[in-house]
């Protein structure tokens, strides 16, 4: 068994944030994900937007989720184990009422099983576990069977059924996220407004610059460009997965739908992913490094302009009604990949 233990997922300002694709990227390569979380507070925005991406990468068969600080969960109405469990289980509410409304209720079902059959709870793991108190058996006991649920869980086997979606609604999918991530920037680097981020300041800006130029990597802090736009789109196609106009074939039954509708996401969001990647900085490399050699007065209103302007309007272009070949090549590649992953899955785009 091989662990792969990530950095964590520090102080993600918001619910609606991304998660570093690197971290996004792992999910394909890994049989489980195992989320870790602080049992004495609320889920907050990291964890939140962890859950999201497992759900829209259509991952979610492998989750499972382990609270730590069990031990520290006290009150006066918390007396025993099932107790402060539901407990638990309870502040984690809001967040699946939140995720059900971005995406769908469909989406917060599924989640909310998977949590059901999936969560674990840990306390004084820093310790060396001796079965010398009841406290310490109940997480040696929870450990134990964590590891039995990482050998067993398997990948559920989609039956013979064929959804249908409407070509259209990948094109309006595509708008929603291009607009939300011009918005987006367009707060950051203080040339508009957004109700989800604020404007950041011109240091981090010019060290992502530098990154991208150069080769480094393709983020700095919170300010992640690829996995931004990777994220928006990823998110409203899933929306469209999520609502076929029509089935054909064999009818699937309730517990049938959620592993053929995910294995058709992931397809998306791989193919999706190397696209973002590949428009944002291997396609606009000479702009990146035009920017970071801006260095007159002025430079940093230059650079945010020439960031919002000449690459990212260029490498995502918002789709137009009016016929335009530079406007309509991003959605007409993202339907591309869509038609190539629905042929893997055996979907259908009309």
């Amino acid at each position: 068994m091989v662990f792969l233990d990530g950095e964590g997922l520090g102080h993600t300002p918001n619910s609606s944030s991304s998660i570093p694709s690197a971290t996004t990227k792992q999910f394909d390569e890994s049989d489980v994900i195992l989320l870790v979380d602080n049992a004495t507070q609320p889920m907050q925005a990291a964890a939140i937007a962890a859950l999201r991406t497992v759900i829209t990468t259509g991952s979610i068969d492998k989750l499972l989720v382990a609270f730590t600080h069990f031990d520290e969960v006290k009150g006066d109405n918390l007396r025993s184990y099932s107790q402060k469990e539901e407990h638990i289980l309870a502040s984690v509410e809001g967040a699946l009422s939140y995720i059900g409304g971005v995406l769908t209720s469909g989406s917060e079902g599924a989640l909310r099983r998977r949590l059901d059959a999936g969560t674990w709870f840990l306390g004084r793991i820093q310790d060396v576990l001796e079965p010398t108190s009841p406290a310490r058996r109940h997480t040696i006991t929870s450990l134990k069977k964590l590891l039995d649920s990482i050998r067993t869980i398997t990948e559920p086997e989609p039956t013979i059924a064929v959804p249908v979606y409407d070509r259209p609604n990948i094109g309006l999918a595509v708008t929603e996220a291009t607009n939300v991530f011009h918005e987006d920037w367009q707060a950051r680097l203080g040339l508009g407004n957004s109700p989800r981020v604020t404007k950041s300041h011109w240091a981090p800006i010019k060290a992502l610059n530098r990154r991208l130029a150069e080769g480094w990597n393709d983020e700095f802090g919170n300010l992640m460009p690829v996995a931004d736009i990777w994220m928006q789109l990823r998110e409203q196609i899933f929306i469209v997965i999520q609502n076929p106009i029509e089935w054909r074939g064999v009818s699937p039954s309730a517990d049938d739908i959620d592993p053929i509708l995910n294995k058709f996401a992931n397809q998306v969001s791989t193919r999706v992913a190397a696209m973002c990647r590949s428009r944002v900085i291997s396609d606009q490399v000479q702009k990146w490094q035009d920017g970071y050699r801006l260095g007159d007065p002025g430079s940093t209103f230059e650079r945010a302009h020439l960031i919002a302007d000449d690459i990212y309007f260029s490498a995502i272009p918002v789709p137009s009604v009016t016929p335009s070949l530079d406007r309509n090549k991003l959605m007409n590649e993202v339907v591309e990949l869509v038609k190539e992953a629905s042929r893997v899955c055996g979907a259908e785009l009309l």
